[in-house]
């Protein structure tokens, strides 16, 4: 899995969790997924254009998320909502837009663009094809956050 595509996407994730949130996030030790189960109740997904076909999401836990957005919002929510989930939208818009900088930046000429926000306890991810799934754990103060980066098979 190439480094130079997933970097991006860990280096904007944490950068627009820290500014617009101010939540720190640290990495924990990446694993092959093996299951289509969502790491938590609201995720966020992106598309990468080009070949081969790649899929990113962020799952983020519940308390993570309130935390997140209350901080954003500038005050207190206590439960998922739309609103939740708009603000989740607004996130991967940042992130989408960070990552094309640096993919410019890099010489790469894919593009990172929104896809849609799932929502629901255990939802299912469906990156639609067959193959590895890499989750990357990012834990805050206020709880975690799962990358996961889809590379679909030759």
């Amino acid at each position: 899995m190439e480094a130079a595509l997933i970097n991006p996407f860990i280096e904007a994730s944490l950068n627009v969790m820290k500014t617009t949130a101010t939540l720190e996030g640290r990495t924990q030790a990446p694993f092959i997924k093996k299951d289509s189960l969502a790491l938590g109740p609201v995720t966020g997904c992106i598309r990468l254009t080009g070949s081969p076909k790649i899929s990113l999401t962020l799952s983020f836990s519940e308390s993570c998320i309130l935390t997140a957005v209350s901080r954003m919002f500038g005050e207190d929510l206590t439960e998922l909502n739309d609103e939740i989930q708009d603000a989740v939208g607004e996130m991967m818009n940042m992130i989408c837009g960070q990552v094309n900088n640096s993919f410019a930046q890099s010489g790469i000429s894919r593009k990172a663009a929104f896809d849609r926000v799932i929502a629901g306890e255990k939802h299912v991810i469906d990156h639609g094809g067959t193959g590895s799934v890499l989750a990357v754990p990012i834990q805050t103060e206020s709880g975690s956050f799962t990358m996961e980066v889809f590379f679909q098979k030759a």
